[in-house]
């Protein structure tokens, strides 16, 4: 098996919490049972690549955009991503902007352009499927917070909420499709920032949505 360290993922499903000894030292594991998430976790070797859920522009590279500083666009110009900002307007940063180099790539959004709201994909997908999903996440001016939604388009369930300095890190979980669900939503939207202003803050790169192969199961058997 290998190692993980889980993070305290959240969804609507029944969890069991699992304590084992071996050779005298206290070991929890966690068993989810039902549907949605199947619990977080960082750096861990999982396949993303290869697969039809591969996001479209995972890391904002796709379009010829600005050379310096930061600008924002109307949602039509961003190859793949959408808003929910009334006025469709997705903020992006050229890499050494305010410092800020970009971990993939020479491009990486802010979450809000000028009013809180959320950048998101719509992905076919089908129901039973595992899928992981893993990002970068940073602070602006220091520790932002922003949550991962997953779900049918219109009814997404939080599934985590992330706080990040001002380096980045990235995160990554695992994600089960109930049933009947043939589109999922994969959106992400800030909860916080540094300075309390939720339209600075919150910067995002390298998305990846895609099946999850090799994983081996986390909970007891």
């Amino acid at each position: 098996m290998r190692q993980r360290n889980l993070e305290s993922g959240q969804s609507t499903t029944e969890y069991a919490l699992l304590l084992l000894l071996v050779g005298g030292v206290a070991v929890a594991a966690l068993a989810w049972l039902g549907r949605g998430v199947f619990g977080s976790y960082r750096e861990v070797n999982e396949c993303l690549a290869g697969t039809k859920y591969a996001l479209v522009n995972s890391s904002f590279e796709a379009d010829s955009l600005i050379t310096s500083n930061w600008k924002s666009y109307d949602a039509a110009a961003i190859t793949g991503w959408e808003t929910t900002a009334t006025d469709h307007k997705i903020e992006i940063w050229y890499t050494g902007f305010l410092g800020v180099s970009a971990p993939d790539g020479r491009y990486l959004a802010e979450l809000n352009a000028n009013q809180p709201s959320a950048l998101y994909q719509d992905i076919d997908s089908v129901p039973g499927e595992r899928l992981t999903w893993s990002f970068y996440h940073r602070g602006r001016s220091g520790v932002d917070v922003m949550e991962l939604r997953i779900g049918p388009p219109g009814d997404t369930v939080v599934q985590e909420q992330f706080s990040t300095g001002q380096e980045w890190v990235k995160y990554e979980g695992l994600y089960e499709v109930p049933e009947g669900q043939t589109v999922t939503r994969f959106e992400f939207a800030a909860v916080r920032t540094a300075n309390g202003n939720l339209t600075v803050g919150n910067l995002l790169d390298n998305v990846q949505f895609g099946s999850a192969c090799g994983y081996e199961e986390a909970a007891a058997e």
